[in-house]
């Protein structure tokens, strides 16, 4: 059995902070990697699924955006 916690934070786009560089999100994910032991591929899967995501979101923002001008 597999247990993943997700720690993350959602900021609007004028305030955005950068969350993966944040000392505070680095304790919690550092904390949290501590405790728990996923195999290497999954923790790849699920990281290749961020990014892709991530993309996607900033694609739709900067869709949004030149829609709005």
């Amino acid at each position: 059995t597999v247990a993943l916690t997700v720690v993350g934070a959602g900021f609007a786009n004028q305030t955005e902070v950068k969350a993966e560089e944040h000392p505070g999100v680095v304790a919690a994910r550092e904390s949290v990697l501590n405790n728990v032991r996923v195999p290497g591929i999954l923790w790849l899967r699920q990281k290749e699924e961020n990014d892709k995501l991530k993309l996607e979101k900033e694609g739709l923002e900067t869709e949004l955006q030149e829609k709005e001008q």
